[in-house]
């Protein structure tokens, strides 16, 4: 990382780009913190303008100041990153940064952003990518974070950018229930259970009718 080290456009915001350089990212509203690794540098910005390239990542302070205006660090100088997304403040990513030769710095440290406006997550995917490009280190995934927002800042200046590996599966599946196929009409017994015609054409004993010499039907009990 370098001091002061970026050119910028007459706005005093847009770093300008160098032969060959394209932009793919760019954040406002984003936090600098810088920890020397002994102890001895610091460095922060409450707020500023965070760029990254193909070639380096440029966070322009807002406002400038006359002593600190740029930090550039080229994509292969910042080391062992990770994104981080805290439960009580805005997500973050943290990294390990080398000095480079005449940049200002006399020790590696530790970088932190803060993404106070969102695009935290965006700027570490396509990150990641483009330092792979040039390092030809493997692309380290982490599990995807919670959705946000994209803030209306952001930009990414090429849509070719896709995450390697991504699978056009879905992620799982859910088949329909098996169905059994309904009884269309419930079976008879074939053969009626033991006492079944007695059942129904024998009148019950006390029920038995009989004959009396005056001709009309009364009931008796049959002993």
């Amino acid at each position: 990382m370098s001091i002061n080290g970026a050119s910028l456009q007459p706005d005093n915001k847009t770093p300008v780009l160098v032969q060959g350089e394209k932009l793919f990212y760019s954040q406002d509203g984003v936090r600098f913190e810088f920890e020397g690794a002994g102890g001895g540098m610091s460095y922060a910005s409450k707020t500023g303008s965070l760029y990254l390239t193909n070639l380096r990542m440029v966070y322009v302070l807002n406002p400038l100041l006359d002593h600190l205006k740029t930090f550039n660090v080229p994509l292969e100088n910042l080391k062992d990153g990770k994104f981080i997304q805290p439960w009580f403040d805005a997500n973050r990513y943290e990294g390990t940064v080398i000095p480079v030769p005449h940049g200002g710095l006399r020790e590696r440290g530790i970088m932190k952003l803060t993404f106070k406006e969102g695009g935290g997550f965006e700027f570490s995917s396509i990150f990641q990518q483009l330092r792979s490009r040039i390092t030809g280190e493997p692309t380290q995934y982490e599990n995807l974070p919670a959705y946000e927002e994209p803030a209306a800042s952001s930009s990414s200046s090429l849509a070719e950018i896709q995450p390697v590996g991504a699978s056009s599966r879905p992620v799982f599946s859910v088949s329909p229930p098996t169905e059994h196929p309904l009884e269309s009409s419930i079976s008879t017994p074939l053969e009626a259970p033991p006492g079944y015609d007695f059942a129904v054409s024998s009148p019950r004993p006390n029920e038995a009718l009989s004959e009396t010499g005056s001709g009309h039907a009364t009931s008796s009990t049959s002993l």
